[in-house]
């Protein structure tokens, strides 16, 4: 999320409006969703879902790229980047992948940019809590 924001698109978080299920995360104006793996998803159960929202998706004509971990299995019907090791330069090698498929010129470095990213996610579940809390007062 903190490298889209830092590129000005805005992502929709845990969103089921736009298919149906859940999207981890959706970008409208490029009508692209991102998701990362979760050991979930390798069970059969899991596996079933993903690949509802991966037929979903495409019925809907939103690109969907996968992000991953070392071992996990593939999907025929998205985009999978799928990192080597469990260690930050392969994530960054598929973050730069994913923007470079995404035509957006990125400099990607978690490790460089990990404080930079802390702050920025405390900032934004800030601003997320002020949200929900205002939604709660109407």
């Amino acid at each position: 999320m903190y490298y889209f924001d830092k590129a000005g698109y805005e992502l929709m978080e845990q969103d089921d409006s736009i298919i149906g299920v859940g999207l981890e995360f959706y970008c409208k104006a490029l009508n692209v969703a991102v998701i990362l793996s979760r050991p979930f998803h390798e069970t059969i159960h899991g596996h079933r879902i993903e690949n509802a929202k991966n037929d979903l998706c495409r019925k809907n004509n939103i690109r969907l790229i996968r992000i991953l971990e070392a071992g996990c299995r593939t999907y025929d019907n998205c985009m999978c980047l799928q990192c080597d090791d469990e260690n930050l330069e392969s994530y960054n090698w598929a973050l730069i992948s994913m923007f470079d498929v995404l035509g957006i010129a990125m400099s990607v470095d978690c490790e460089r940019d990990m404080r930079e990213m802390f702050l920025w996610y405390q900032k934004y579940q800030m601003s997320e809590k002020d949200c929900l809390a205002r939604k709660c007062l109407v």
